[in-house]
Formats: structure tokens, C-alpha cells, sequence
């Protein structure tokens, strides 16, 4: 039992390391297991009860006989000292008392044998009670150890869901996060590719600043150098001052003007440099819905190709349907030159009976003619009977091989025509709905149009689909193919059908409600 739990212990520390799929396959083992114990218990516990009720049965009949013994001794012992008070008192002789005394003996050692030998059979008896009673000691343990065993188990089985189920939950956040992830990755691409964009843009106007800078700087140091002369000036005019106060005046004013005029271009600069900053930031405006313009676009683009493939493997699929009815048509047409073939074989065959009769004819004259011709002549003529009734036979023979070929070919164009017949509806349903694939296909608004084609497929071999649309009209009327009984029955019906739709442009509704009437 100690094994036991030790291989289950290990086991546990096993499944932490272990992937799901081989702890499902582990619980399903131990599980098995412990039924298996659960089962190997009972029968045990089954078994041990029978083999000490069994037990206790002999050990009861093993007293009985026990007591029956002693009794028996006990009265043999009576006997004995009966006979001895007998041969006391009657005084039989030697003889008789030697030989009743050896009978005496001989049971009495028999039955000492039997109470030996059922002793021995005791203790045996009671060594297997007490073994018995150590093995249901025993498997009580095993069961108590095995339902702790089975409370572990299902501690550890809970555990295990509510850990299958965090990491179900786990898994699912992670899906998450890397659908979120995809999605930031996609948005820094795009804000890489915006802020590349808006670098580039940001380069330009950092240039277009590092020039107003330099004319900034080269106004202040213009500035400057006025001031400097100013400055020299105004030395010049203190100097200067005592002796000519008018002149120096005007200058000063002069200077002034200057200084003024200096001012407002100064004032005109800054004003232009913050038109170029308001530019700058419109121009950043402008960029941003330029590049929410251009991602739209693309959007935009990458649907219209999906689009544009989707109906490509469409035109593909019909393409390839358009082939599978011309493989149709080829094994048909091989077929019908076979059927040709036969029909040539039936004619030669008619031909050939057609001769068979005149010979019949002839014969008969010769007969009426010549009633006592020869017995040679007779023969021959039996032969020739003969001869002409086999190919009488291998005639019918092939005409009934003709006549199932014949149904087996009306069964098949039977076929053939209806899966023509609701190919040609899909082909001519997918062209009318497809408005961008009308440049390449015909428009079928003409309920002629529409009565030939369902002419030729009924009436005429499958290879019209390999002629052009356009000759239709004239090779079905050169060859007599259009029935104008068919025109004038189904017409009124389509233009019903017709009258009842609103759009009278997708006429595949029309086409399959006729065939099914």
C-alpha cells in the first residue's frame, strides 16, 4: 500500500510537468485503476467472509466430533472396566479375555488416532482464522487507504480542471493580446510610415526656419551695426554740439526716421515668420487628412481587388464547366459516329435479308416448277435453308443490339441535354448578374435569342457551345433546326414570366421556372 502511494505521489509530481492531453490520459488510468482495486476488494472481502463462515462451520463440526469422541472414549473406558468387573465375576478364561481385550484396544487406539488427527485439523483450522481474520484487517487498510487515495485523486482532478480551465482562459487571453498586438503593429506601421512622412515635411520647414533664422540673425547684426553708428553718432553729436546745433539736429531726426523705419521692418519679419508657422501647421493639417485620404484609397483598392478575384474564379469555374460539357459532347459525338457505324452495319444487314427473300422467292418457284428434281439438288437447297436461317438469327441478334444501343443513346442526350440545360441557365444567370463583366459577354433581353439557344440544346448535338453566339441564328436556320412550334409554346410563356418580373434584364429566374414546368 505504502508502494502504492508512493507511485501515486510521483505520478502527481509528474502531471505538473506533464502537457494536458497526458493528464487527461493519466486521470482516465487512475481512474481505472481504483475500480479495478475497488473491484479486486470486494471480491476479496466476498471471499474472506465465505472462507470464515467455512471456518467457523468446521470448527463447530470439529467440537461436535470432539465431544462425540471424548463421549465415545469415556464409554469404551466403561466398557472396558465392565468387562473387567465381568471377567471378575464370571472368570472366563484367558483366552476370551486376551482377544476381547485386543479388540478392546485396537478401537480404543483408532479412535486415539481420530482425536489426533481432528486435533491436528483444529489448530489447522483455527492457523486459517486467523489468517483469514489478518486479511480482512488487511483489506479494511487497503480500503481505507485506497478512499483516501480516491480523495486525493479527486482533489488533484479538481485542481487539474480549475487549472485547465485558467489555462483555457490564459489561452484566450493570449489570442487576445496577439490579435491586439497585430493590430498595434499595423497602427505603428502606419504611424511610422505618417511620421516619416510628416519627417520629411518637418525637414522642409525646419530649412525653410533655419532660413528666416539667418535672415533674423542678418537683420540683428544689421541692427546692431546701425546701433554702433548711432552710437558714434550721437558722440559725434555731443561733440559737434557746440558748434553746429542745427545741423546736428536734423540728423538726429533723420536718424530717428531711420531707427523708425528699421522698427517696422523688424515688426513686418516677425509677422511673416508667424504667416510661415500658421502655414506650417495647415500644411501638417493637410498632410494628416492626405494620408487618411490615401489609407481609405487603399482600403478601398484592396476590396475592389478582392472583388475583381473573386469574379476571375468565378469566370474560371465556368470556364472549366464550359470544358467538362465540351469533353461531354466530344465522348457524344464519338458515340453517334459509333451509332452511325452500327446504323451502316443494320443497313448492309437489311440488304443482305432483302436477298435472303429473293433467294426465298426463287426457291419457292424452283419447288412449284420442279417437284421431282434430284436428291442432290435437295440437299443443297436444305443447306442453303439452313445457312440462311443462321444469318436470320445473327440479323435479329444485331438489330436487338441496335435497338438498345438506339435507347441508350436517347437516354443518354436525355442526360446530356438536361445538364446542359442547367449549366447553360448558371452560365447565362452568373453573365447577367455580373454588371462588370457585361463588356465581355452578350446581353440576352431578346426572347429569340433565348428560344434558339433552348432550341439547340433540346433539338441539336451539345457542340453549338463551340460556335460563336452571333452565327447561331443563321446555322440553326440553314440546317432546319428551330422548330416553330416550340417558339410559338414557350413564348407566351417567358414573356408572362417576363411581365411578372420588374427587372426584365436577369431572365435566369424565367429560365428555371420554364424547366420546371
Amino acid at each position: 500500500m505504502t508502494k502504492l502511494a508512493a507511485t501515486i505521489r510521483k505520478s502527481f509530481q509528474q502531471i505538473q510537468s506533464v502537457s494536458t492531453v497526458e493528464l487527461f490520459a493519466l486521470c482516465s488510468e487512475i481512474i481505472t485503476f481504483g475500480q479495478d482495486l475497488k473491484r479486486y476488494i470486494i471480491d476479496s472481502r466476498s471471499y474472506i467472509a465465505n472462507m470464515v463462515s467455512l471456518i467457523e462451520e468446521k470448527s463447530r463440526s470439529i467440537e461436535q466430533f470432539h465431544h462425540l469422541s471424548t463421549h465415545a472414549c469415556g464409554s469404551a473406558r466403561q466398557q472396558v472396566e465392565s468387562n473387567s468387573c465381568q471377567w471378575g465375576s464370571r472368570k472366563l478364561s484367558q483366552s476370551d479375555y486376551s482377544t476381547d481385550y485386543a479388540s478392546l484396544r485396537r478401537e480404543f487406539n483408532r479412535k486415539s488416532n481420530v482425536v489426533e488427527g481432528l486435533s491436528f485439523d483444529l489448530k489447522l483450522l483455527q492457523e486459517s482464522a486467523s489468517n483469514a481474520k489478518d486479511m480482512k484487517d488487511k483489506a479494511d487498510e487497503i480500503s481505507i487507504a485506497l478512499s483516501n487515495t480516491q480523495r486525493e485523486l479527486d482533489m488533484k482532478t479538481s485542481t487539474m480542471e480549475t487549472m485547465l480551465k485558467k489555462q483555457k482562459v490564459l489561452e484566450e487571453e493570449l489570442a487576445e493580446n496577439g490579435a491586439r498586438l497585430i493590430n498595434l503593429r499595423l497602427e505603428l506601421e502606419q504611424s511610422q510610415s505618417l511620421s516619416s512622412a510628416l519627417l520629411k515635411e518637418n525637414k522642409g520647414l525646419r530649412v525653410m526656419l533655419e532660413d528666416e533664422t539667418m535672415k533674423n540673425s542678418e537683420t540683428k547684426v544689421l541692427l546692431e551695426e546701425k546701433v554702433k553708428v548711432i552710437e558714434g553718432l550721437e558722440s559725434q553729436i555731443l561733440f559737434l554740439n557746440r558748434c553746429e546745433v542745427g545741423q546736428l539736429m536734423s540728423d538726429i531726426e533723420e536718424l530717428n526716421n531711420s531707427i523708425k523705419i528699421m522698427s517696422s521692418d523688424r515688426d513686418n519679419l516677425q509677422a511673416e515668420i508667424f504667416k510661415l508657422r500658421d502655414k506650417l501647421e495647415m500644411a501638417l493639417a493637410l498632410a494628416e487628412e492626405n494620408e487618411a485620404a490615401a489609407i481609405e484609397v487603399r482600403q478601398t483598392a484592396e476590396i475592389s481587388k478582392i472583388y475583381a478575384e473573386e469574379k476571375e474564379e468565378e469566370v474560371k469555374i465556368l470556364e472549366r464547366s464550359v470544358e467538362e460539357l465540351e469533353g461531354t459532347v466530344t465522348v457524344l459525338e464519338e458515340e453517334v459516329c459509333n451509332l452511325k457505324e452500327e446504323v451502316r452495319n443494320y443497313q448492309i444487314h437489311k440488304q443482305s435479308e432483302a436477298q435472303f427473300q429473293a433467294i426465298n422467292d426463287m426457291l419457292a418457284e424452283e419447288k412449284a416448277s420442279k417437284c421431282d428434281a434430284a436428291e442432290e439438288s435437295c440437299q443443297a437447297k436444305c443447306h442453303l435453308e439452313k445457312r440462311l436461317q443462321a444469318e436470320i438469327l445473327a440479323h435479329q441478334g444485331v438489330r436487338k443490339k441496335i435497338e438498345g444501343l438506339k435507347l441508350e443513346a436517347k437516354r443518354k442526350d436525355d442526360e446530356v441535354h438536361v445538364e446542359l440545360i442547367h449549366n447553360y441557365l448558371r452560365f447565362e444567370f452568373f453573365l447577367l448578374l455580373n454588371n462588370n463583366l457585361n463588356q465581355r459577354f452578350y446581353r440576352l433581353d431578346n426572347t429569340k435569342s433565348i428560344l434558339l439557344s433552348w432550341s439547340c440544346i433540346q433539338k441539336h448535338s451539345p457542340c453549338c457551345f463551340r460556335r460563336s453566339t452571333m452565327k447561331w441564328n443563321t446555322w440553326f436556320l440553314d440546317r432546319g433546326l428551330v422548330r416553330m412550334n416550340l417558339i410559338l409554346r414557350l413564348s407566351p410563356r417567358l414573356k408572362s414570366l417576363q411581365g411578372e418580373q420588374e427587372d426584365p434584364a436577369p431572365l435566369s429566374g424565367a429560365y428555371l421556372a420554364l424547366f420546371n414546368k
